[in-house]
């Protein structure tokens, strides 16, 4: 009987180890680009100017855990939310 333990969880050691060696995807790039009116604005450009909005408005950077963007194009405009409570907009 103690064989049949020893080879039981030799194979229990050998299914766990299988499960933590499995690759993660890799990360994908992303990259969004919004044209309009011969005008041209990357996601980067549009989140850095929230941020920078967010900062002249007398927060901080640090203060932000989650933002949403809603770009208006035909406004010229993006309004944002941050920490889902604190709005604003910002000309594009």
């Amino acid at each position: 009987m103690v064989k049949t333990k020893k080879s039981t969880t030799k194979t229990a050691t050998k299914a766990t180890a299988k499960k933590t060696t499995l690759k993660k995807p890799a990360k994908i790039k992303e990259n969004i680009v919004l044209e309009f009116s011969g005008r041209s604005l990357s996601n980067e450009d549009l989140i850095d100017n929230v941020k920078t909005a967010w900062k002249n408005s007398g927060h901080t950077i640090n203060e932000i855990k989650n933002m949403s963007i809603y770009a208006k194009p035909e406004e010229f405009k993006a309004y944002y939310v941050i920490n889902d409570t604190e709005q604003g907009c910002i000309d594009i």
